[in-house]
């Protein structure tokens, strides 16, 4: 258990000291970045609607850019209030923006509805994640509720003589767990009082420890409690293999809930930074992997501005655009600017 809670309270850290360098640079690296590359890809969007009409361009020209220009103006249309973005993507993919948005966010109510089980208010905005993130906090919130309100009203059941049995004994076991943490902290408060002392400076050192177990005890932290008394040599670490099972199954008890409450601030966490960054909830992450994946990130987007920025000022020509069209793969249907602008014309 000591061991479980070890690997959990190097996650925990982990996260807490990840989590904010993370946003820093996420907001003054990546975000100027992501900006920077959408406006080029507006920029290319309307470049290339101009040449559209070019004489310059075949039939068969024209449907390639038909399906480069709809597929493009998807993408950044989404993103942005632009009306001639709307026109253009209207445009290209014969269809009306508002209702195809207005039917897709139909759909995602509906979605959200059956997984939080209630209908969602009128001004709920199924593009917005913090109104997700509310209305699951708010879901989750109502079924503990919902689980508290049923064992309060099985609690007030009259109880089998098993039940009762039960609950003694699991009362007992509690009761047992508080008096060996208490147990422990008498030991360290005895051997750690600091007006017992009359050397000034082991005085210093006795309050600043002793400050530490009356913060570990406050938070029922027994493995807290048990690391101070190793680190003041008031038990011998192979004192612990001859503890009695009682003494062991009380220390376990504390120990797992010191171990569930760990992971549960892992899981907010976690949670709270999917949200944030629109990742799925059942995607893993390795909070020690956030910050390389965001520096590719920014190295990738770097390479694709000064690859657009060049393709842009080169396009500027009707005749750059219809050699590359040559060798545009129309079936390959891509699914946006990446795929278009990174794989068909990387230098």
């Amino acid at each position: 258990m000591i061991k479980q809670i070890a690997v959990e309270r190097t996650l925990l850290a982990a996260w807490q000291s990840i989590t904010p360098l993370f946003m820093q640079k996420h907001g003054s690296e990546l975000v100027p970045l992501l900006q920077a590359y959408e406006a080029h890809r507006t920029e290319m969007v309307r470049l290339l609607d101009k040449h559209y009409t070019d004489k310059l361009f075949t039939k068969r020209d024209r449907s390639k850019l038909e399906d480069i220009l709809g597929t493009m103006s998807d993408d950044l249309v989404t993103e942005q209030s632009d009306d001639e973005l709307k026109h253009i993507f209207e445009k290209y993919n014969d269809i009306d923006f508002d209702s195809v948005r207005a039917e897709q966010n139909d759909m995602m109510r509906v979605a959200m509805e059956e997984i939080l089980g209630k209908e969602l208010s009128d001004d709920f905005d199924p593009n917005s994640p913090e109104q997700i993130q509310q209305h699951i906090e708010a879901a989750m919130r109502a079924e503990d509720e919902a689980r508290q309100a049923f064992q309060d009203s099985q609690a007030k059941r009259k109880k089998s003589a098993k039940t009762l049995e039960k609950e003694a004994r699991q009362a007992d076991e509690a009761q047992h767990a508080t008096q060996s943490l208490r147990e422990v902290y008498r030991k360290l408060a005895g051997a750690l009082h600091p007006d017992r002392e009359q050397d000034d400076d082991e005085k210093v050192r006795k309050t600043a420890l002793m400050q530490r177990v009356n913060a570990a005890y406050g938070k029922n932290d027994l493995l807290q409690l048990l690391e101070l008394q190793l680190e003041i040599e008031q038990i011998d670490p192979a004192q612990l293999n001859t503890l009695s099972d009682e003494r062991l199954k009380h220390y376990n008890r504390i120990l797992k809930e010191q171990l569930a409450e760990l992971r549960a601030e892992i899981d907010d966490i976690e949670f709270s930074f999917k949200m944030d960054f629109n990742i799925p909830p059942f995607q893993p992450l390795s909070p020690t992997e956030l910050i390389p994946t965001l520096e590719r990130d920014i190295a990738d987007f770097k390479l694709s501005i000064e690859q657009i920025k060049a393709q842009l000022i080169e396009f500027e020509n009707p005749k750059a655009v219809k050699t590359w069209l040559k060798n545009y793969r129309q079936a390959k249907q891509p699914s946006n600017l990446e795929d278009i602008f990174m794989d068909e014309i990387r230098f």
